[in-house]
Order: structure tokens, then sequence, then C-alpha cells
């Protein structure tokens, strides 16, 4: 994650989507994007980190999964329903 390294950042030119909620294929919201796990060998980002709310739970959603839209704040990942995060180990 990059709380845990503070030399790794996302470009500046990108939406940093820490905060934005994550919304489900059905528009829900399912939780917040709380950080972002970064691939130190490739140089680029891999999961966004998230609390479901459901369970208050962490999970990870892969980044390619995911469609941030900077504008309105929100990550869609339409792969899923809200309720379905609940399920993700």
């Amino acid at each position: 994650p990059l709380r845990a390294d503070p030399t790794y950042h996302l470009a500046s030119e990108d939406p940093d989507p820490r905060g934005f909620a994550v919304v489900g294929c059905d528009g829900q919201v399912a939780g917040t994007v709380t950080d972002v796990w970064a691939d130190r060998s490739e140089f680029i980002a891999r999961y966004h980190e998230m609390t479901v709310a459901a369970t208050g739970r962490t999970a990870l959603i892969p980044v390619n999964q995911c469609v941030v839209r900077g504008g309105k704040r929100v990550v869609e990942v339409g792969a899923l329903t809200a309720a379905q995060f609940a399920g993700i180990p």
C-alpha cells in the first residue's frame, strides 16, 4: 500500500481515488477506497484497498476491474453488485 512507502505516489495528473465511494454494477455504494497498492517492480497500481460498508472489513479490488471517475469521486466496479462486496475474501 502507498501508506507503507512514502517514496511511491500516484501521478499528479491522475485522480487519487482514496476517499472515493466504491459503486457496484447496481449503482449502489459498496464502500470507500482507503489506499492504493502499488506493484513496485513495474511501477503501477495493482489494487484499490477498500472498507466494505456492509461488514467494515478491508478488501482489495484489482485496478483493472475499476473505472475511476475523478469528477464524480467514485470508483465503479462493473463485475459486482454492492451486496456482493461483503463476500470478497
